[in-house]
């Protein structure tokens, strides 16, 4: 079963790995090892739609947020299987 998987990015940084040393996490490996196939074992994952905003560095305690997330954007992307699409 072809599969295309929507992430809401605020919420699964906020809900997830803000109160977790790790603040990366590779979507992919996430949903296609432990969320997905093992329900549907035949599923394929062909794609990620990432939904983020930008973190600004002024709403933030951290001055470097805005690298660190272009940072991970980068990473995401360079995996393949991750498309990202920012808002507001």
């Amino acid at each position: 079963m072809r599969t295309i998987v929507y992430v809401d990015g605020y919420n699964i940084f906020y809900s997830i790995l803000t109160k977790s040393p790790y603040k990366w996490l590779d979507l992919h490996t996430l949903f296609d090892r432990h969320l997905i196939r093992p329900v549907v074992p035949e599923s394929e994952i062909i794609g990620i739609k990432y939904f983020t905003a930008p973190a600004l560095g002024s709403m933030s305690k951290d001055p470097k947020v805005e690298q660190r997330q272009a940072h991970y954007h980068r990473a995401l992307k360079a995996n393949g299987a991750v498309e990202i699409i920012k808002g507001y």
